[in-house]
């Protein structure tokens, strides 16, 4: 025997042969719907306090990659510099004697034209 349905608001009225409504509620449809209300009003009433978090977690995200971005830097840094190294003269080398500066212990003093002494 063929039943009639009604549908409205998420509400599902059976009527059987002899006219008796069955009501039956669309759980699925009713969860997602307060769900999806509820997820509004929540995202409406903490919208400042969201957008908070998300400016903290931008700026711990920034700081981190530029924390890390120094310590990369810095190792690349130490690593170029380790490249350049002057290597030390052997163990008991010394200067030819033709490389040492002569130094003079004898300097001539300064002489002042014209002046007068009192």
């Amino acid at each position: 025997m063929p039943k009639n349905y009604i549908q409205q608001n998420n509400l599902l009225l059976q009527l059987d042969v002899n006219g008796v409504a069955e009501a039956k509620v669309r759980v699925a449809t009713t969860k997602h719907t307060l769900q999806t209300q509820l997820q509004l009003l929540t995202t409406l009433k903490n919208y400042k306090h969201l957008e908070l978090i998300m400016d903290i977690q931008a700026t711990l995200t920034l700081t981190i990659q530029a924390v890390v971005i120094s310590f990369v830097a810095l190792m690349v840094f130490d690593f170029v510099d380790g490249l350049w190294v002057v290597p030390l003269p052997p163990a008991g080398w010394q200067p030819l004697q033709g490389e040492q500066p002569t130094v003079s212990a004898v300097a001539t003093q300064p002489t002042c034209v014209g002046s007068t002494t009192v």
